[in-house]
């Protein structure tokens, strides 16, 4: 009698509501995206790698910004650098940059692959402003930061691993 009583209500639960179970933590966040892609005010940006590109949205989170999408895309930017990254679309391994004095450290998996000496960002000033940090491995390199007039960044593009290869997000 209890199994059938149990038995019962599972496929009651099943075929009514799908038994779904949910993390109040997971529905907020998403409905954070709901809410983004929907908002004809919010910019959206074009993430650039390799030949992989999505559109991601900007989120403030405390004193850096969170480019994100419904896909699983991922960046973290400080206001200077990309400091984490995750492209489920382009099934990239997660990856975080860490700055310590003059020296950048790349992390994939949560292990060093390398380290960068770069220099302060400089800018230089014309109908826009660009900022500009050079950097050297076993290649030289120099990441940028485009600033309109009206003091909206356009693009970001930088260097995040040893491959050398520029990661660009661009205001659409």
């Amino acid at each position: 009698m209890i199994f059938r009583t149990i038995f019962t209500s599972a496929i009651l639960c099943l075929s009514l509501s799908g038994c779904v179970f949910k993390s109040s933590q997971l529905s907020y966040v998403k409905s954070l995206f709901e809410h983004v892609e929907n908002d004809s005010h919010v910019s959206s940006w074009k993430l650039s790698y390799n030949e992989y590109t999505s559109v991601v949205y900007p989120i403030n989170v405390d004193q850096d910004i969170v480019f994100a999408n419904n896909q699983g895309d991922y960046l973290l930017f400080d206001g200077w650098s990309i400091r984490e990254v995750r492209m489920r679309g382009y099934h990239s391994p997660n990856r975080r940059i860490v700055d310590e004095a003059n020296r950048r450290s790349f992390y994939l998996k949560n292990q060093v692959v390398d380290v960068h000496d770069c220099e302060n960002w400089f800018d230089v000033v014309s109908t826009e402003t660009n900022f500009y940090q050079n950097c050297e491995g076993s290649q030289r390199y120099t990441n940028s930061i485009s600033v309109s007039q009206s003091g909206e960044i356009r693009e970001i593009a930088q260097i995040i691993g040893s491959e050398y290869t520029f990661i660009y997000l661009t205001r659409l």
